[in-house]
C-alpha cells in the first residue's frame, strides 16, 4: 500500500464474522472502515 493513502473497506451485513471484520480493519489506522446494516442497533 502507498504510504500516504488509506485503504477504504466497505463491509455489508450483519453477521458475527463481519462485526469481528470491521473491529479487525478499524484497528489499523491506515484503513477506513464503513459498515452498512439494516440493523438499527449497529
Amino acid at each position: 500500500m502507498i504510504a500516504e493513502y488509506k485503504l477504504k473497506v466497505t463491509i455489508c451485513g450483519v453477521g458475527h464474522t463481519d462485526h469481528l471484520a470491521v473491529v479487525l480493519f478499524s484497528q489499523n489506522p491506515k484503513v477506513d472502515v464503513t459498515f452498512f446494516s439494516s440493523q438499527p442497533k449497529f
